[in-house]
């Protein structure tokens, strides 16, 4: 007996399928291994005919389970069976009731078929081919032609696209000419249809396969991956560029196991331990969980994704102390590289970590693992969505508020929060659209009006699918051109291509979409937005929605309704026949909502909102949840002030409004101009800049009032003691840059200091000097303040002074005028110098010299001290 063993990286596996197939070994078995991953592949007359691996999602029980056909608890209870009565799976799964013989070998020849197919897109891994003397005796199902397979890997992308262009490239330029019945395979192994059987027949000999491929009516990427299954097959036959496998013959030995570790019986016990625990760490039993966990990995600890959980539960056991919880998992990874579950907890414990950059590596790992796990994806945009958010121009009341609750990030930002929280209506809402989604119900819009929580929606809904088999492409800022679109759609679900056509890239989508579907998968395409699509892209989906196998949600504005009245959308609007609404919250649900904010975000007790003020913050926003957010911050912010103005007592106490509101006589509130949302033109980066310098604490904020009376740029400027906004008020007689004081004049030292910049140049006041600080720089005595005068009143007297000054200095300048005019003819004589009656008045401290309004995007100057 003998072996023949080789690399992948040389011999794809399509043409090493038909060169066994060419073999005909009456019993043979192909090992295949690309650490830590190994599957074993057993041949009947050179046709596939079984498998098995150490890969523990693919044994017949959890592919059941994955399809639908039994619970958890039904896989559970059969492996009690198994290990009681010592019997094969698939007999105790017939046992019960919950197959028949039919359907047992349909699946197992579906497991067989994954199981290749897999292995299409290796590009390195060793295999072992050996000659034996019989298959193991529990295979009885159909074989799998090897035929079908390699055109439907090669054409549908498993078979990886940079291989195949390598493949065709020494072959674009050579002639061939169809032999299909000289070839091994009858013409009906390979299911042609009528565009494809004209293509094979275009290879007439004098044809190179470049000229065959551009004459023919396929797209280009299709006619190419046809002709070469076509080559490798012998169904066309030419001057051939594909190397022979390099096979290194030598004496066949002992069959080493497939995989290390225990034995049957101890790995079915591990499984069955393994599902009780799953269940446990999905109840919340955290402890339990991780004890059951820690029994499994001593009882197989060669398997990596039991260790995964392990780590996982011992995170959720410890949020606090991750580092450990870290390692295991890190662990679990290289055991077994390809589990997405074990890339997904690691994405989660950095995420938590704040390694943001990094657990976003980690969800990418994991959904090219498994790309229906569209839970990764939901933390993807949700750190999409962190790093373009813009600014706000209430940052730093949120930041002070932040540190000052102990809270480990603003609770009240425009992007979604995790867990997030839904009300029972758009909870029903989401469970419904899983519901058509898993039937393919047709197109589907969700309406709701600015600043309602459509994006929020679109992430809960991600998370809510991953448990499903639904490849999903979300696209929450749609481009504008249909070339653009396609391509981000692509990307979305796997398929990126540098094609330059809609119509290469529509190729690609439709591949992909064949591909998920032979896998057992839905496909499912998000937009967001989709008020904002052009003419063009609306054409575009119009066209994709006409696919039988594609689910479309388009989420937007009302608006996007009336725009497909017009006749060139009708196509799409008939097929749009379900429509939901997101409903406003109510005054209950807007409580529930600030409690779950801050409570998922909290380290201690914090500020609880009273019913009044969720009701007043309810009667403000009417409901929609990103205005509940802009008035949560301001009521949150204003009990920062009050909780300040009480450990400071009356001396430093905090005005009133505590918002930095503007309280002139007359002077009505302003909302607070914060920038409303958009993805616009922010970089992607998943580590956007900290808005402070440095760390700060609670003790840094309760020790910042003792030199600065606390003011919000939430609403304007601060009432009396706050920041310098404006420009001084002066005394009848001064000038604009000089203060009245008590006191001996020789005693007052010199102040200079920029002036601050008007309120209206920018909405923060942190940069600016605080009243509070000249005061200190001074060692004059505070006068004592004079008792309020009425509103009326001091204004009567202000215009009073200034009347009194204008007519002043008029007389004044009209009397230099005057004695110049007449004084001009007299040469030689000297002219009076006119003495300003202002410069009689005792002079007090040099003055604050004016400076111009600060540009908040200015840098900072170094030498001026920030408070």
């Amino acid at each position: 007996m003998k072996e023949k063993q080789g690399n992948l990286a040389k011999v794809g596996l399509p043409q090493l399928l038909h060169l066994i197939y060419r073999k005909g070994d009456q019993a043979a078995a192909l090992d295949i291994v690309r650490e830590p991953v190994k599957k074993r592949f057993f041949f009947k007359d050179g046709v596939p005919a079984g498998a098995s691996s150490n890969i523990l999602n693919e044994v017949l029980g959890r592919l059941l389970m994955q399809e639908g056909i039994i619970s958890q608890k039904d896989y559970e209870t059969s492996l009690e069976v198994v290990l009681k009565e010592k019997k094969k799976h698939g007999e105790v799964l017939i046992s019960m009731g919950l197959l028949t013989t039919e359907q047992l070998d349909a699946f197992l020849v579906l497991q067989l078929k994954r199981r290749l197919l897999r292995i299409f897109g290796w590009n390195e891994g060793a295999y072992r081919y050996t000659r034996i003397d019989s298959v193991p005796q529990e295979i009885t199902h159909p074989s799998l032609h090897p035929a079908s397979l390699i055109l439907e890997g090669v054409s549908l992308g498993f078979y990886p696209a940079p291989r195949l262009k390598a493949d065709i490239k020494g072959l674009i330029d050579k002639p061939f000419k169809a032999a299909p019945d000289t070839g091994a395979y009858p013409l009906d192994a390979f299911n042609l249809n009528l565009q494809e059987k004209r293509f094979l027949s275009s290879f007439d000999g004098a044809k190179t396969l470049k000229e065959a491929v551009e004459s023919s009516d396929l797209l280009r990427h299709r006619a190419l991956s046809l002709a070469l299954s076509f080559i490798i097959t012998g169904l066309v036959k030419g001057p051939s560029a594909l190397p022979e496998p390099e096979f290194f013959e030598e004496e066949a030995r002992d069959k080493a196991p497939l995989a290390g570790g225990p034995g049957g019986e101890t790995k079915l016990n591990a499984e069955l331990l393994f599902m009780r625990a799953k269940s446990a760490l999905v109840g919340g039993d955290y402890a339990t969980a991780e004890r059951m966990f820690r029994e499994i990995t001593d009882l197989n600890p060669v398997e990596g994704e039991y260790w995964a959980y392990l780590g996982w539960a011992l995170y959720n056991v410890n949020p606090e102390a991750p580092e450990e919880a870290e390692k295991i998992i890190k662990d679990a990874i290289d055991l077994n590289n390809d589990l997405d579950s074990a890339w997904h907890f690691l994405g989660e414990v950095m995420l938590a970590s704040g390694k943001k950059a990094q657990a976003a590596s980690a969800f990418k790992t994991a959904l090219q693992k498994n790309p229906w796990l569209s839970s990764a994806s939901a933390e993807l945009k949700r750190l999409e969505l962190a790093s373009i958010e813009p600014a706000y121009a209430d940052s730093d009341a949120r930041d002070r508020y932040t540190v000052y609750y102990g809270l480990k990030d603003d609770p009240f930002r425009d992007v979604p929060q995790r867990p997030s929280f839904a009300p029972s209506s758009r909870d029903e809402l989401l469970d419904a659209i899983k519901r058509s989604v898993l039937r393919k119900s047709g197109p589907l819009f969700i309406s709701g009006g600015k600043g309602s929580g459509k994006t929020s929606f679109v992430i809960d809904l991600l998370r809510r699918l991953s448990d499903e088999k639904v490849l999903i492409a979300t696209v929450l800022k749609p481009p504008s051109r249909e070339l653009d679109l396609i391509k981000a759609i692509n990307a979305e679900v796997g398929a990126a291509s540098d094609a330059a056509s809609v119509k290469e890239q529509l190729l690609g989508f439709g591949m992909r979409v064949s591909q998920n579907k032979i896998q057992g998968g839905h496909t499912l395409i998000i937009i967001d937005e989709s008020d904002r699509l052009s003419a063009g892209c609306i054409k575009l989906l119009q066209y994709l929605s006409r696919l039988k196998t594609l689910q479309i949600m388009l989420v937007g504005e009302p608006s996007f309704l009336e725009r497909l009245s017009s006749p060139e959308f009708g196509e799409l609007k008939d097929r749009l026949k379900t429509v939901h609404e997101l409903k406003p919250f109510t005054e209950e649900e807007t409580g529930e909502y600030i409690k779950s904010r801050l409570d998922a975000l909290k380290t201690e007790d914090v500020y609880e909102f009273s019913q009044d003020e969720v009701k007043d913050i309810h009667s403000a926003s009417n409901g929609a949840p990103s205005l509940i957010n802009k008035k949560a911050a301001e009521r949150l912010f204003a009990s920062l002030a009050k909780g300040l103005q009480k450990d400071e007592g009356p001396e430093g106490a905090v005005p009133e409004t505590a918002s930095g509101l503007e309280t002139g006589e007359g002077k009505a509130p302003e909302e607070p101009q914060v920038e409303a949302f958009s993805f616009e033109s922010a970089p992607f980066s998943f580590d956007a800049p900290s808005l402070k310098e440095g760390p700060m604490t609670r003790d840094a904020v309760l020790e910042e009032k003792e030199t600065a009376p606390v003011a919000s740029p939430l609403e304007g400027e601060a009432k009396e003691d706050g920041p310098l906004t404006g420009p001084l008020e002066t005394e009848p007689g001064l000038t604009g840059n000089e203060i009245a004081i008590e006191g001996p004049q020789a005693s007052a030292p010199q102040l200079t200091h920029p002036a601050p910049a008007p309120a209206a140049t920018s909405a923060r006041a942190g940069h600016t000097a605080p009243a509070e600080a000249l005061k200190r720089a001074s060692p004059l005595q505070k006068t004592e303040e004079a008792p309020p005068e009425k509103p009326g009143k001091s204004v009567g007297r202000r215009l009073t002074v200034w009347i009194i000054l204008m007519i002043i200095a008029g007389l004044a300048i009209g009397s230099a005028i005057g004695i110049v005019w007449l004084r001009k003819d007299k040469a030689g004589e000297s002219v009076p110098q006119v003495v300003d009656e202002r410069s009689l008045i005792p002079q007090g401290p040099s003055p604050i010299e004016a400076s111009a309004p600060i540009d908040p995007s200015a840098p900072l100057d170094a030498s001026v001290p920030l408070r």
